[in-house]
């Protein structure tokens, strides 16, 4: 099948496989995806993010496209898991140098998941930080900062210490682009030590330098 050929294709070129991508593929190759189109989705999604993961990002793009149609085709345009794969599009794109285009993706990902009840808040932080990267990008600091702090809510609310790092240095970097900034004032984002792992560790942003 096209699927079949998909999997010889390009499991070699991907180096090693996550955990989650190599289970799909063997349940694949074990004929238990063949009747289940939502598992085959999946296994085009995963084995795009491994290529894109091994910087080989058009042949990753292609794959996540095919999922992305997949997914619409079964579960319609405004599904959170459709809204997942837009954002994977929008962060390959970012990755091919198409900042338009990967903005309207993420978007367009962040209406789908804040519009679903059952989308995690640190799926939504996500999504929020990677628009605020582009933004960046595209010089746009102030509107930047609106979504990383609203990012670092979303973290706090799931008492998350993911992306927290990250989501720093973009705070910084907006700060320091945005010659009158009116979001942030100051704010920083704590996170808590490596080391502690408990939900409970999260602290809250604060004001003041």
């Amino acid at each position: 099948s096209n699927l079949s050929e998909v999997v010889q294709r390009v499991v070699p070129s991907t180096g090693p496989l996550s955990a989650r991508t190599a289970a799909a593929v063997e349940r694949y190759v074990n004929g238990e995806l063949a009747c289940n189109y939502d598992s085959v989705a999946d296994v085009y999604a995963q084995l795009g993010l491994a290529l894109q993961k091994d910087g080989k990002h058009k042949k990753g793009s292609a794959m996540i496209e095919q999922a992305l149609e997949l997914c619409r085709k079964l579960f319609g345009d405004e599904d959170r898991r459709t809204g997942t794969l837009l954002h994977h599009r929008g962060v390959s794109r970012v990755s091919e140098g198409d900042l338009g285009s990967a903005l309207v993706d993420l978007l367009m990902a962040l209406r789908i998941k804040t519009e679903c009840v059952d989308a995690p808040a640190v799926e939504v932080a996500s999504t929020q930080i990677e628009i605020a990267r582009v933004l960046l990008a595209l010089g746009s600091a102030a509107a930047a900062q609106s979504q990383l702090v609203a990012a670092a809510a979303n973290l706090k609310k799931a008492g998350s210490s993911a992306e927290a790092q990250r989501l720093q240095v973009l705070l910084d970097k907006s700060e320091a682009q945005c010659k009158e900034p009116q979001v942030l004032d100051g704010f920083k984002y704590d996170a808590p030590p490596t080391q502690q792992r408990s939900n409970d560790s999260m602290p809250s942003p604060k004001n003041g330098k």
